[in-house]
């Protein structure tokens, strides 16, 4: 195929098209994985009793959330917990495999476990 031709720039503009989607893909959940950090921090702040004895800056979010998760009373089985981790997955993915072909289905996971947390929302509301 000639780089000139017409087949070859219509393939060279589908695949820029790809890429800049992948891109908007991962600034999205790399600042959704980082605004439910943010949430994390301030939830650990708040929770701990004496949080300076705790390096809550120098923890990674899956320390963190396994702390929160522990501090949650009565509340580790909330459906939400799964979209947390199926996040923190994907993030992770799409963070450190430029090409990675789990992404598609570490988004398809993700999309099952908010579908479910909905659902799950739903009933509570409706027995409320």
């Amino acid at each position: 195929m000639k780089t000139d031709s017409a087949e070859f720039k219509k393939r060279l503009d589908e695949a820029k098209q790809r890429s800049k989607k992948i891109d908007e893909l991962r600034v999205e959940v790399i600042k959704g994985q980082l605004q439910i950090e943010e949430a994390l921090d301030g939830f650990l702040a708040k929770a701990l009793f004496n949080p300076d004895h705790v390096n809550i800056e120098g923890m990674n979010f899956h320390p963190k959330a396994k702390l929160a998760l522990a501090l949650s009373l009565n509340e580790d089985r909330d459906p939400l917990w799964a979209v947390l981790w199926a996040v923190n997955q994907l993030r992770n993915e799409i963070a450190h495999e430029i090409d990675s072909k789990e992404i598609d289905q570490k988004m398809k996971f993700l999309r099952k476990k908010y579908i479910d947390a909905l659902g799950s929302n739903q009933n509570v509301m409706r027995k409320n």
